[in-house]
């Protein structure tokens, strides 16, 4: 894949948090009623993102599917924060792009995980100005977009001079 248009598919996939919290900026009446909601479709949609990668990979399908019921546990019992979420995403997002259909797959998913996570971002930032919410948002989960190109990156480098 060119670097350009995996960088171009990188950023797009992390503008789904910029939409989800511009929307939830406009719309703050609506965040508390909505807020259970946002944090289904956000573990609905990790879940589907993860199965989607596994499924891709010729996995043993009983393995495969013990995973992501292992994925959905994990995500009800415990309270991961998400930008580590979004850093485990951009190894999704990094592995997938070596399958074009994958990639589409993943880069589209991610970019619907946005939503909800921008949204609950702002829900969990009210008290703030509205532009230091969205400051907060790129520092916190910049990571996927570093992540994403220091892999590849890496893997550009270790191409050319192996």
């Amino acid at each position: 894949m060119q670097p350009l248009n995996y960088i171009l598919t990188l950023l797009i996939t992390f503008l789904g948090l910029g939409c989800g919290a511009t929307l939830a900026l406009l719309a703050e009446e609506e965040l508390s009623t909505g807020k259970k909601y946002f944090i289904m479709i956000k573990h609905f949609l990790l879940v589907v993102i993860v199965a989607m990668f596994l499924y891709f990979f010729d996995l043993n399908r009983i393995i495969a599917v013990m995973l992501v019921i292992i994925v959905f546990i994990l995500l009800y019992m415990s309270n991961v924060e998400s930008h580590f979420i979004y850093a485990f995403l951009s190894f999704i997002f990094f592995f997938s792009h070596f399958n074009q259909k994958l990639l589409v797959i993943e880069s589209a998913l991610i970019f619907l995980y946005g939503f909800p996570e921008g949204s609950l971002f702002v829900i969990q930032n009210l008290k703030k100005k509205k532009l230091d919410v969205i400051k907060s948002l790129v520092t916190s989960h910049g990571s996927y977009f570093i992540i994403g190109i220091v892999l590849f990156l890496l893997l550009t480098f270790s191409e050319y001079y192996l």
